[in-house]
């Protein structure tokens, strides 16, 4: 719950949308395809792969952003 509040404040809200628009294809491709097979678990296969695309990399680029402004001191 805290990578949102964190991306916005270091200015990342450009990143945000890309990432954002990154999972919703990716997973959503994913859903599409495993519906078909797996009914109601392959949605939630898919929207699991966008949380997990999501979560990653907004932690990801918050920890190499604040390790930058740490270095810059």
């Amino acid at each position: 719950f805290w990578n949102l509040s964190m991306i916005q404040s270091l200015g990342l809200v450009q990143f945000r949308l890309i990432i954002y628009l990154v999972a919703l294809i990716i997973g959503g491709t994913c859903s599409y395809f495993l519906i078909l097979k797996y009914e109601a678990r392959g949605a939630a296969i898919g929207l699991f792969i966008s949380y997990t695309i999501i979560t990653a990399s907004f932690t990801a680029k918050a920890f190499n952003k604040l390790n930058r402004l740490i270095k810059q001191g």
